[in-house]
This record gives structure tokens, C-alpha cells and sequence, in this order.
């Protein structure tokens, strides 16, 4: 199994993201902050208690909630939900992911090895 970023750094594409998941079920479902100013029409339903199975419907609706944050993150979205989220603001949860990034990376053990294996070194006899 590749390590996370590996393909994009081969390829040399650091603006493209993949989206893993289980093909399944997922683990666990987020809660989705209601829209500013839509009177709940753009707003979803809350979720169910258990995560439901994948389908071509639930994949859409991933691709729409992807289409939302694109909105969220321009700036230009007519109902925002960050206002209403625990971080008030763009500004906020961007502070909140470069904290969040920071402490994945302390928690990784280390920094990473580029390159093969290191070959031995020589010993003079």
C-alpha cells in the first residue's frame, strides 16, 4: 500500500486530491452545519444513527458537499455554512487545520526517509 501523498509527489501534482473511503460503509458520519440565511432549503437532514451503505446516491451527494465546500472556500457561496460551524469563519478553520496538519506530523514519529536502503558502510580491513 502506497504512503499518503506518495503518488501525487511521483507524478509531481500537488494540487490534486483523491478522496479515500471505504467502498462499503463508512465509519463514521460528520454533522453538517445548517446554511446562513436559507430558511432550510439548503440545508440537509441530520444524520442517520448509523452510517448508511455507499450508493450511487450517497456518492452524489459527496460530490455536492464537495461542490459546497469549493463554495465555502472561494468565498462565494450565497448560503455559507462556516458561519454557523464551531470555527465562525474561513479565517478559523484554516488556523484550526494548520494546527490540526502540525500535530498529525508530531505524531508520525519522525520525519520520513526519502530514497532506498542505505547501503552499509564500508569497513576498512
Amino acid at each position: 500500500m502506497a504512503e499518503e501523498g506518495e503518488f501525487l509527489q511521483s507524478v509531481g501534482k500537488f494540487l490534486c486530491y483523491t478522496l479515500e473511503c471505504n467502498y462499503n460503509t463508512g465509519r463514521s458520519v460528520n454533522p453538517i452545519p445548517v446554511a446562513c440565511h436559507d430558511n432550510g432549503r439548503a440545508s440537509p437532514p441530520p444524520p442517520p444513527a448509523f452510517p448508511s451503505r455507499y450508493t450511487v446516491e450517497l456518492f452524489e451527494q459527496v460530490g455536492r458537499a464537495v461542490a459546497v465546500a469549493a463554495l465555502d472556500m472561494a468565498e462565494c457561496n450565497p448560503w455559507p455554512r462556516i458561519v454557523l460551524s464551531e470555527h465562525s469563519c474561513l479565517s478559523n478553520l484554516r488556523a484550526w487545520m494548520l494546527r490540526h496538519v502540525r500535530g498529525m506530523k508530531g505524531a508520525s514519529g519522525g520525519p520520513r526517509r526519502r530514497g532506498g536502503a542505505r547501503t552499509p558502510p564500508r569497513t576498512s580491513t
